[in-house]
């Protein structure tokens, strides 16, 4: 199973991609947004290219769990990427990830390494 990793961001989207057993996960690369929609299709193409089965997007929550305006926001991303590709589209938590992936990498590439935390989380969470 290989999986795709994302952290949605409004400006940024923070892509990794695991090994093809779907044991470890990488950090891929960071989209810069202009325009949603257009980004959804970047994705669905990338995703396509990469023969991934599973697409994996962080979901945002307070530390109790509640929503936030940016859940909100990521699950209408989630609703727009589930209409554009043929494989399953689920979530993982994504509390502390990019605070994690900020203090170990650089700007550029932190958004990228908060993706490869969550897809990792979701395959570690998947071998129990």
């Amino acid at each position: 199973m290989r999986a795709l990793g994302i952290d949605y961001g409004a400006k940024r989207i923070g892509l990794a991609v695991s090994d093809d057993e779907g044991k470890i996960a990488f950090p891929k690369s960071v989209l810069s947004v202009s325009n949603l929609r257009s980004a959804v299709w970047e994705i669905a193409r990338i995703a396509r290219e990469m023969r991934v089965t599973a697409i994996v997007v962080g979901l945002p929550r307070m530390p109790d769990g509640r929503e936030t305006d940016q859940t909100r926001e990521t699950q209408h991303f989630i609703e727009l990427l589930r209409e554009r590709v043929p494989m399953p589209v689920e979530t993982a938590d994504e509390f502390l990830t990019t605070k994690i992936a900020e203090a170990h990498s650089s700007k550029e590439t932190s958004d990228a390494s908060a993706a490869a935390l969550i897809l990792q989380a979701y395959l570690d969470k998947r071998k129990t």
